[in-house]
Parts: C-alpha cells; sequence; structure tokens
C-alpha cells in the first residue's frame, strides 16, 4: 500500500501518561520521538494524543511550542484517570466519531513503538481483508524479544497468560463449531499484550463497547486494554495477523514496576472467563497445563503462580503436576 493511501485511510490514537516522578527533561524528549515524521503516515488532524487532565502530560502539550512535533496532533482531555483501557476507549470513540479513517493505529507513549512499522501493519490488515472479506481485522505488532525490553518476570507472565487465554479463546470458539484462525500469525504465538495495534473501523467499534465493561481497577485497566479487546474480538469471529515490529531493547519509561502480576491476572483471567461463560474448574485446568511450561514455576515465584489460582477460585484444590518433567 502507497504511502498517500494510508495517509488517508489511517488515523491514530497515542494514550499518553508518565508517572509524577519522571522529569519534563525526560518526557518532552520521548514524546519528540513518538510524534517526529508522523504526519508522512496520519495526518495531524487524525492523531489523536489523551491526557488526563491537570496532569504534567497536558501541561507540556499545551505549552509545546511550534518547534515541537507533538504541537501538531489533537489533544483530547479525560476528566478522570481511567487507565490505559479508558483512554483508549476514548481515543477509539473520538477518531471514529470525528474521522472517515478505515483503520486506527494503538501507539504507546514510550517511544517503543517505531512509526516506520505502521505501513507494514495496515498493508497486512488491508490485505487480510480483502482476501478473507472480513470486516473485523487486527493486526499486531509482535516483539521478537519479551525478555529484553522488560524483564524475565514480566515475559514469562505474558507468555503464561497468553497462552491461557488462548485456550480459553479456542474453548468458546470450539462450543460454536468454529476454530481461531491463525493464518496470519506468522506461526507464532499472538502477542496479545502487545499495544501496538492496527484495527479496522469495524474492529475498533467493537473494541469500544469492549473496553467499556473493563472492572474499575486502575491495574486491570491499564492491563485489559489489550486483553479484553483480544478475546471479545475473537470470539467475535475477527481475524488477526502479526508482524514483527521494532523493539527498544530498554524502555525508556515504565508503569509496571511494582505490578502485582498474580492479582491482576487472577483478576483478568477470571473475569473473562466469567464473559465467555466459562466455568472456574475449567479455566483452572487451563492455566495448570501451562504450569510446567511457565519457568517461574521452578523459582520462589511458583507461590505467586499459586496465588492466582486462587483469585481465579479460593476455594481451588492444589494442581496436579507430574512427578517428573
Amino acid at each position: 500500500m502507497s504511502v498517500s493511501r494510508i495517509r488517508q485511510k489511517v488515523a491514530v490514537v497515542v494514550p499518553t501518561y508518565f508517572q509524577p516522578q519522571v522529569p519534563d527533561s525526560v518526557i518532552r524528549p520521548i514524546l519528540e520521538g513518538v510524534f517526529a515524521d508522523s504526519e508522512i503516515f496520519v495526518a495531524p488532524e487524525r492523531t489523536l494524543a489523551v491526557v488526563d487532565r491537570e496532569t504534567r502530560a497536558e501541561a507540556i502539550f499545551r505549552t509545546a511550542g511550534p518547534e515541537d512535533s507533538f504541537s501538531r496532533c489533537q489533544l483530547y482531555r479525560l476528566e478522570r484517570n481511567r487507565g490505559k483501557a479508558g483512554a483508549i476507549e476514548s481515543g477509539l470513540r473520538e477518531l471514529l466519531a470525528t474521522t472517515d479513517a478505515e483503520y486506527i493505529v494503538t501507539r504507546d507513549c514510550d517511544g517503543d513503538h517505531v512509526l516506520e512499522d505502521i505501513p507494514r501493519m495496515v498493508g497486512l490488515a488491508d490485505s487480510i481483508m480483502h482476501q478473507t472479506g472480513n470486516a473485523l481485522v487486527v493486526v499486531m505488532g509482535g516483539r521478537a524479544s519479551l525478555e529484553k525490553p522488560m524483564g524475565w518476570v514480566r515475559e514469562e507472565w505474558e507468555r503464561y497468560t497468553n497462552h491461557v487465554l488462548v485456550n480459553l479463546i479456542e474453548f468458546g470458539l470450539a462450543r460454536m463449531d468454529r476454530i481461531f484462525d491463525r493464518r496470519f500469525l506468522n506461526g507464532q504465538l499472538p502477542d496479545i499484550q502487545s499495544g501496538y495495534r492496527v484495527y479496522s473501523r469495524a474492529a475498533a467499534e467493537r473494541a469500544v463497547h469492549s473496553l467499556e465493561q473493563v472492572p474499575e481497577r486502575k491495574e486491570v485497566q491499564t492491563f485489559a486494554c489489550e486483553f479484553m479487546p483480544f478475546a471479545d474480538l475473537a470470539i467475535d469471529g475477527a481475524v488477526f495477523g502479526q508482524i514483527q515490529r521494532q523493539t527498544l531493547v530498554e524502555q525508556p519509561v515504565s508503569s509496571y514496576q511494582e505490578v502485582d502480576f498474580a492479582g491482576v491476572y487472577g483478576s483478568l483471567l477470571a473475569h473473562m472467563a466469567e464473559q465467555m461463560g466459562v466455568k472456574r474448574p475449567r479455566l483452572l485446568e487451563m492455566m495448570d497445563s501451562h504450569l510446567p511450561d511457565c519457568s517461574l514455576f521452578f523459582t520462589d515465584l511458583r507461590n505467586e503462580l499459586f496465588r492466582c489460582r486462587r483469585i481465579v477460585d479460593p476455594d481451588a484444590p492444589a494442581p496436579i503436576l507430574p512427578p517428573f518433567l
């Protein structure tokens, strides 16, 4: 797809939040890198940064001068902090209402989502739509390595929960005599928790509805922004694609250092199972099936995996696992 066609078809939403301890001297160069040259692929009036009112991020946007690349995008202000899920929901809703974009891209504000990957992702989305005739299309920018940019612990939690969520989806689809379509995933496990995505317009509309259902808990809202739309769209029959995107070896800023992974993922998986009508004993079986594949199980973090199970079902018996591997 040519650059001119991409520019006609695409809009972008960038949920923008930085921890209070991150200084302006760090934030401004990061935002400069995120928005620099973005008008090559996306018109400024279709590029939307979503911020919370009366935050430093909002102040930096409002005081930006013409020399700042991020001064040219549109700014959408939220009345209260609703986590990343709320920011993406509001941004998608606004772009659906104010543009005729055929595809909407979600990018993070930390500089990890490289602008040059947009043409490949949008091109794959357009190809999938034309090959399958399906209006519900999502393309994810998959990461070559999860450990290098995020650390080993978060990598293992993401892989473990991605496997379980795919099992949940396959179980739900099988009851409707359908399968999870893997043809465009490049032979890989879907990188479900990658925030770099392209939604077709119809998929973006469905994602908005999904994100409206996110439980009111800040950490869950942060993780659910990728988890829940993926599951809901899969059950609705969407087709997913994936390309390998560029990613920073080390992220300059992160909001995940103090996350209670067991608590957040346990709550999310329980919520997703309930939404799909999957009974908790079946969910526990799926979780236990992937314990031997998870390296956390062979460390002192094993008890955190067990706590994740107890959040799903406080009365759950201990997992039955083989004595030898």
